[in-house]
């Protein structure tokens, strides 16, 4: 206590004072003595006393009413300070435990230092809510609600924190509503109001109570629609919403954040994202339509801007893989041609990039008619034709399909030897490579590896059930089936090669994904020893109806 070294003469005087009052009642010279009596006990803090004196001369009558009247208000306004004393004293202590816990590098040390500091925290509050139920001004009322608010956050007090909260905002609603409050103070409890409704959207948002917690930054948004806790609150709405999966609200709000950025550079991030939001709450509607119109939007919304060229491409590709699943194959060859014809045109870096990506795909996917095409070609016999020309027939169609998968054949000559040979370039094979793979995005590249072996092997597999025609003799028949078994294993032979090569890198870069399963499924049916099957893939791998991959290895 203050001043606890005057006691013997505290002790003295209030004898004296005491005297006094009793002696010469309601004079000038008892209300001094009285006076002088409470400051003494005041001065030691000392409240309890300072009841029994106020009582003590009220009960016998020794000061005059005014005097009692000006002791008693007195007295009321020192035990009104004394709580927020000790409220405030409370919460100075808390801060420094809460400090020394921040700081502290043993964990037993810091978990009970933060522990104390939360329990001081929660004395503070207390204190401040029996200094809002003690006092009859309001301003001191609200103030205190709104200390008690912010500590029993800091205490961890949940429950009290949602009920002063509430309480906070039905006060300041209240005092808003009443004539006799100004225009500034009307102003400064709007603040105030926005403060408490977003520490309480913010709470709610930590318990998963994200209806309620949108709900709260909504209306911190319609109080401060211009300013930036409102702005901010309703990007936090917009993405509660989102994380929430409802979706029409997600759209809603998001919109409107789109609209309140547009422009503001230092917004981009969340402008850009926003804009995300809405096209994947979209396509979780299922609305394809709708999904579509809101990816040309978004389109419409990056077409000027040069460095969001892969947002415009992305969209473009997905609204191609709409028209896809829809069977819709003349709107998606327009876009995957535009596409194409766009990049070329603006010189775009064949980088695996996004646009990139897009492109690959584009350029496969026109690809892949014709390889539909091929995959479904075999050799037939055509039997209205003598037997003489028949195999002069089979040699044709076979030619055909080899200029479609491997190119023309042409003469080259070697430099250094002089010598002419033949040469195949120009087909499928190449243009998977040329047209796909040059864009160096790896999910393209290893479907263009695959496709390229795969129509290799059919090639093969067309050689190796090529028609026999009839009327050989068993030597010719004997050499055209070695002649056939070894003209396609050297296609075959090949195209295990393309597949090992696009795996290997594939592997080495640790990339995983449906294109590279594929591959792995088609190596495995040749080595698989070297290249065993994953566990999903084992689930996806199917063979023909009545033909067992091994004894098939051993016909081959």
């Amino acid at each position: 206590q203050p001043y606890k070294d005057l006691k013997p003469e505290f002790f003295s005087a209030r004898l004296r004072f005491r005297a006094i009052i009793q002696n010469f009642p309601k004079t000038d010279a008892s209300v001094e003595a009285a006076k002088n009596l409470l400051t003494s006990y005041q001065m030691e803090v000392d409240v309890d006393n300072m009841k029994k004196v106020a009582k003590w001369l009220d009960e016998k009558g020794l000061a005059p009413e005014d005097t009692l009247k000006e002791i008693k208000q007195t007295l009321r306004t020192i035990f009104l300070g004394s709580i927020a004393v000790k409220a405030e004293a409370l919460h100075n202590k808390a801060k420094i435990l809460d400090k020394e816990a921040v700081a502290a590098t043993d964990r037993d040390e810091a978990f009970s230092l933060h522990k104390k500091a939360r329990a001081g925290f929660k004395a503070a509050a207390r204190e401040y809510r029996r200094l809002q139920h003690e006092t009859d001004k309001t301003k001191v009322k609200l103030q205190s609600l709104l200390n008690a608010v912010a500590l029993y956050y800091r205490a961890q007090e949940w429950d009290e924190s949602f009920a002063t909260l509430d309480e906070a905002e039905q006060m300041l609603r209240g005092i808003n509503e009443k004539s006799s409050t100004s225009k500034s103070e009307r102003k400064t409890n709007v603040k105030r109001l926005i403060d408490v409704i977003q520490r309480r959207a913010n709470l709610q948002f930590r318990f998963f109570r994200l209806p309620e917690a949108i709900a709260n930054f909504r209306e911190v948004y319609k109080l401060d629609s211009n300013g930036s806790k409102g702005k901010n609150a309703l990007q936090n709405a917009a993405l509660l919403a989102y994380r929430n999966a409802n979706w029409d609200l997600a759209i809603e709000l998001n919109e409107e954040v789109v609209r309140r950025l547009k422009g503001d550079f230092k917004k981009k991030i969340e402008w850009d994202n926003a804009n995300q939001r809405i096209v994947d709450a979209y396509k979780a509607k299922g609305n394809i339509d709708d999904y579509i119109s809101a990816l040309k939007t978004q389109i419409g919304r990056y077409q000027r801007d040069k460095s969001a060229s892969d947002k415009v491409y992305a969209a473009w590709g997905e609204i191609a893989r709409l028209y896809r699943g829809r069977g819709k194959k003349r709107d998606e060859v327009r876009i995957w041609k535009m596409l194409i014809k766009d990049f070329d045109k603006r010189a775009l870096p064949k980088n695996g990039g996004v646009e990139a990506k897009v492109v690959a795909e584009a350029q496969f996917r026109l690809m892949e008619p014709n390889y539909n095409k091929y995959m479904k070609r075999k050799l037939k016999e055509n039997k209205r034709l003598r037997p003489a020309k028949r195999m002069k027939d089979l040699q044709a169609q076979l030619k055909a399909m080899m200029d479609v998968v491997l190119g023309a054949e042409s003469k080259q000559k070697n430099k250094d030897t002089g010598e002419e040979y033949y040469q195949r370039s120009g087909g499928m094979y190449d243009l998977y490579r040329d047209n796909v793979a040059i864009y160096g995005a790896r999910d393209w590249s290893y479907a263009a590896f695959l496709y390229r072996a795969k129509m290799l092997i059919h090639l093969a597999r067309t050689i190796y059930d090529a028609p026999r025609p009839e009327n050989m003799d068993e030597d010719s028949e004997e050499a055209y089936e070695e002649f056939l078994e070894k003209f396609g294993g050297q296609i075959e032979n090949k195209a295990i090669k393309s597949l090992e090569l696009a795996l290997k890198d594939a592997e080495a870069k640790g990339i995983v994904n449906d294109w590279v399963n594929q591959l792995r499924m088609a190596i495995n049916r040749y080595k698989p020893a070297e290249y065993p099957l994953l566990k999903e893939a084992k689930r996806l791998t199917k063979f023909p109806d009545g033909t067992d991959p091994g004894v098939e290895k051993e016909l081959r």
